[in-house]
């Protein structure tokens, strides 16, 4: 069976460019993970939080969401297990003031910022 092909032997092609001192890029972005907190019954900290994980993903963070509806103690648990680097936490005293908790999970702080300067300052941040 006569076939042509081609191997570039990427391996090599990176030790090269490492012997001539090119740097990649290959910085990973640090994951947010939403939680949500508190009686839903309408659905619309749900709501808000997917719009929220839409805009993330649309803006190019990493980002998950609970999609079983758990504790807020078991989202963060899931948040750790997955390596979440920063959790925003929707609640229903958050969704009424339009502000979210941002958690940083490596030095355990949080602070409340408004939902309208989140991305500004998780450009800041991230």
């Amino acid at each position: 069976m006569p076939g042509i092909g081609v191997a570039i032997g990427l391996e090599r092609v990176l030790l090269a460019l490492e012997d001539q001192g090119v740097q990649l890029p290959l910085k990973k972005r640090e994951s947010i993970f939403i939680a949500t907190a508190g009686d839903d019954v309408a659905g619309d900290l749900n709501r808000e939080a997917v719009r929220l994980l839409l805009e993330l993903r649309r803006s190019d963070y990493p980002a998950e969401k609970d999609l079983l509806g758990r504790s807020l103690k078991s989202q963060m648990k899931q948040a750790g297990r997955i390596g979440a680097s920063y959790v925003i936490i929707l609640g229903t005293n958050e969704l009424q003031r339009g502000t979210v908790l941002l958690r940083d999970m490596k030095k355990g702080e949080q602070l409340e910022i408004s939902r309208e300067r989140l991305f500004e300052y998780l450009k800041a941040i991230v």
